[in-house]
């Protein structure tokens, strides 16, 4: 699991840190243009989810995954072959798209073999730190290879590493017997799981359209290179992975879905941090409570969605990724229209702005009976 979350996120963070730039510098579309091209991505990662959810739920088994990891390894392949817009659109959608189900379904398969050794607490945070170190490294590799090379050989070395992650899928063996039950139809949602997808839909839609604008805003806004890009994310990544080890010690009377709540605030702060930056030493400071803010949401997030839904352990990662994927849908289009219609600067206090809005949904959901 440690191997497979490593590659997966060093694939995801090697492409994913420069698609946009590469739909803007290397195709030349214009920043809207570019945004919706990663909302086919997200668009497609939602329908894969969902379908590879169930598909686990129904029959737990590594299958969804290695098919999830596949789309990747084409897609990115063919990338370096595409000649137009639609191209691109349709690669986007269909394979890069349906690989947005790998992360779930790694998560899904980890909570089955950790519920056997009775360590799901501690050990998914822990392997949420690995993700976040994954992040760390690559976008400064996916900086280096772009300088080096150009992003012909960005996108290969992103399916070979997508590649291996299929290998380390493999190697892990079948899933617990017992891992998810049967299901009986179509369950409804408790009103607390429908209140978390928004919160953290709104979460997810504030990050990813910061992460959209800040390439942006870094190259253009405060003269930064490139290398300020990845060095940006790469800091934030550091970061959660310390906050993420230290949620493994965390005492077991701590409230894990107040810290959840503590975190979307510490995220709203580094919004309003990088809308005053006045350069990118200010932006990187910004990426480090940005960091901590992510690993509190996310790494506790992971285990609060499963816990709602215990005897459905796809169908629950899948509706946190998916939280994920609309706030990356949205964000594909908002973010580089934002960032078109008022500027950089503002774009990051709407960012804020949204931040403050999940907060207080999700705080809503947590003064609701256990329950419900």
């Amino acid at each position: 699991m440690i191997a497979a979350t490593l590659l997966l996120g060093i694939g995801d963070s090697v492409s994913g840190t420069f698609l946009m730039l590469y739909g803007t510098d290397a195709v030349g579309l214009s920043p809207a243009a570019a945004g919706t091209l990663l909302s086919a991505v997200s668009l497609g990662g939602m329908i894969a989810s969902v379908v590879r959810g169930r598909w686990y739920d129904r029959a737990p088994s590594r299958l969804p995954a290695i098919v999830s990891v596949a789309g990747s390894v084409v897609g990115f392949a063919l990338l370096t072959l595409a000649t137009s817009s639609l191209v691109l659109l349709a690669l986007a959608a269909v394979f890069l798209g349906a690989s947005g189900a790998t992360f779930p379904q790694l998560f899904t398969l980890a909570r089955g073999h950790l519920d056997v050794a009775g360590q799901a607490e501690r050990g998914t945070p822990a392997l949420r730190s690995v993700w976040s170190a994954a992040w760390a490294i690559g976008p400064l590799i996916g900086g280096a290879l772009l300088a080096w090379s150009g992003f012909t050989w960005l996108f290969v070395t992103a399916a070979a590493t997508f590649a291996l992650v299929a290998v380390a899928v493999w190697l892990l063996g079948p899933p617990p017997v017992g891992s998810a039950k049967k299901m009986e139809g179509r369950q409804r949602l408790p009103r607390r799981m429908v209140l978390a997808v928004i919160g953290f839909g709104l979460f997810h839609t504030a990050m990813f359209v910061g992460s959209v604008v800040l390439p942006l805003f870094v190259t253009r806004e405060v003269d930064g290179s490139y290398g300020n890009v990845g060095l940006a994310f790469s800091v934030c990544a550091a970061v959660e992975v310390l906050a993420a080890l230290a949620l493994t010690f965390l005492p077991a009377r701590w409230s894990r879905r107040r810290l959840i709540v503590l975190g979307m605030v510490l995220f709203t702060a580094h919004f309003v941090i990088i809308a005053l930056a006045p350069n990118v030493l200010v932006v990187l400071l910004a990426q480090a409570v940005r960091g901590g803010a992510i690993s509190l949401v996310l790494a506790l997030g992971i285990t609060y969605f499963q816990d709602l839904l215990p005897d459905q352990p796809g169908r629950a990662t899948a509706l946190l990724a998916n939280s994920g994927a609309a706030g990356s849908l949205a964000a594909g289009i908002v973010g580089g229209s934002l960032a078109q219609a008022i500027g950089y600067r503002p774009a990051h206090l709407v960012c804020a702005a949204v931040s403050v809005v999940a907060a207080a949904v999700l705080a809503r959901g947590l003064a609701r009976p256990p329950d419900s």
